[in-house]
């Protein structure tokens, strides 16, 4: 009986070892945000009435976890045209990680091409950087690091150094030095952006663009036998502040609809479904959905209510102090 207890103490002392020598570095994949449809000239007439977004998270499975598996956004556009001619505009939707894009006006299929912007980006880290100082700074303090480095901000700035974001250059700042995307290829460019023309009718006008966007994560707590997304957190970030930079109708409003699947895995030979904790910088209220397995999330909101929407998702109640 001793031997064998010796001879189990020793195993427990290997297989910890060789635990802590192959134990690798956290997941993180950030950088993955999409956003709104960038304006035009105030002197035309042409007005925002509402916004729409309509965001379908995937399904996460714990014992096949899948980094590549894409949001599925929808965002509608309704503009006026009060003029008695129709206006083309060449415009771009500012969005990182586009995956099957499609874009429609007034149900007629659009073609897009994918465009670097240099000056969208320098406009993106500023708002970002804002964001994220003000929404969760503890939680974002590895990101805020990177980009006040990558922006060449100093002492003398302050603690509030993120405002002062919106007068500097950032169009040259690489990327890869503010963004962590480890096991992942890097992106094949820098910041593109889906550029297309539009040619809006006198009257109402309808724009939808479809496209997948990948989901943000950020392994917490991790350990040899803990990952993502059993531990950890699942995002999705969108650029609203774009859409700011159309003329808005006074009546205009943002409906926002998030649809989140519960998580599923296997207990022995048992499939068990575990649901996802939620928080966002906007308000939801949950709504009644069709299916127990998934949640609805709904918000209507007068006006932007944010620079940028950001809704986070995780599985471990531990993984909560985080977010403090």
């Amino acid at each position: 009986m001793r031997r064998l207890a010796v001879r189990l103490a020793v195993l427990a002392m290997v297989v910890g070892t060789s635990a802590l020598a192959n134990l690798r570095a956290p997941r993180r994949v950030d950088g993955v945000f999409s956003g709104a449809l960038a304006g035009i000239r105030s002197d035309l007439p042409i007005r925002l009435k509402a916004e729409t977004l309509r965001l379908v998270f995937p399904e996460v499975d714990f014992s096949r976890p899948n980094p590549k598996d894409r949001v599925r956004v929808e965002a509608t556009y309704e503009f006026e045209n009060a003029s008695s001619t129709t206006v083309t505009l060449t415009v771009r939707f500012i969005a990182l990680d586009l995956g099957d894009v499609s874009v429609e006006l007034n149900r007629r299929p659009l073609a897009s091409r994918s465009v670097e912007s240099p000056e969208d980006k320098s406009e993106c880290l500023a708002a970002l950087g804002g964001h994220r100082a003000s929404f969760l700074p503890a939680f974002y303090k590895d990101f805020l690091g990177r980009l006040k480095s990558a922006a060449g901000v100093g002492a003398e700035d302050g603690e509030a150094w993120t405002a002062g974001l919106a007068g500097r250059d950032l169009s040259a700042v690489p990327f890869p030095e503010v963004f962590e995307r480890v096991f992942e290829e890097p992106p094949k460019a820098d910041f593109p952006a889906a550029e297309f023309k539009i040619a809006l009718v006198p009257g109402k006008n309808t724009l939808l663009v479809s496209y997948g966007q990948r989901l943000y994560i950020e392994e917490r707590d991790h350990g040899y036998f803990g990952s993502w997304p059993a531990r950890g957190f699942t995002g999705f970030d969108y650029l609203l502040y774009p859409a700011r930079s159309w003329p808005a109708d006074p009546g205009f409003r943002l409906n926002v609809t998030a649809e989140i699947p519960d998580a599923r895995g296997k207990k022995f030979f048992f499939r068990v479904w575990k649901r996802p904790f939620l928080k966002s910088n906007l308000a939801f209220e949950e709504a009644p959905g069709t299916d127990k397995r998934r949640r609805l999330f709904r918000g209507e909101f007068a006006g932007m209510p944010a620079d940028v929407l950001t809704i986070l998702l995780w599985n471990d109640p531990k993984a909560v102090r985080h977010l403090r």
